[in-house]
């Protein structure tokens, strides 16, 4: 769960930038004209449960354990904080000063009928796909959000904005922090060495 909802965006992120770098002959990745049509988008989706956690548990990055069910939700929420602070510290990272170099976008789709319970129980099946028609938006609906945050001209030249739903709301305090950012990324690039120097 922490690789899928939080270090494999680290990774590509990074890998995807590095990249650019040397296809541009390690010239600044976003030195370009001040015109706001040219300014590109990073989006990702993310939860409104990214306001669950009380607080980071800085000792315990990366490091595995064991759950069951009963802290799946729990874990979810905090890895999507992870997220959240992530984006909202790469958009720092790429607009310093003023310059909007680079939009960086986060969202909640609010519940989606993604068919996430395809392993549930065959005996609460039947009931799920009720309870899912019901109260979760078919996925055509929940991407509304993204296709705003990708072609909205309202959203162009923005260093970063954060939509629940079609909302736009303020990010959790504990992810607008920039200390909280810093550390994340730090944490982030060595496990990223560690990992890399394992698999040599």
């Amino acid at each position: 769960m922490f690789m899928v909802n939080y270090l494999s965006k680290f990774i590509f992120i990074n890998l995807l930038f590095s990249a650019s770098l040397r296809l541009r002959g390690e010239q600044k990745l976003f030195d370009q004209p001040d015109n706001r049509e040219k300014i590109q988008r990073i989006i990702f989706i993310t939860s409104e449960s990214h306001r669950n956690p009380k607080e980071f548990n800085w000792d315990d990055f990366g490091k595995y354990r064991e759950y069951g069910i009963s802290k799946s939700v729990e874990l979810y929420g905090y890895y999507k904080l992870y997220l959240v602070t992530f984006a909202r510290e790469l958009s720092r990272r790429l607009n310093r000063d003023g310059h909007s170099g680079l939009s960086v976008f986060a969202l909640c789709p609010g519940p989606v009928n993604s068919n996430i319970a395809r392993e549930a129980p065959v005996i609460f099946k039947p009931l799920l796909r009720i309870i899912f028609s019901i109260f979760f938006r078919s996925p055509a609906k929940a991407a509304a959000p993204a296709i705003y945050l990708a072609a909205s001209k309202e959203e162009e030249g923005k260093p970063f904005d954060y939509l629940f739903l079609m909302n736009h709301k303020a990010i959790d305090p504990k992810a607008e922090d920039p200390e909280n950012g810093s550390k994340l990324w730090e944490l982030s690039e060595e496990l990223v060495k560690h990992l890399t120097l394992a698999f040599q």
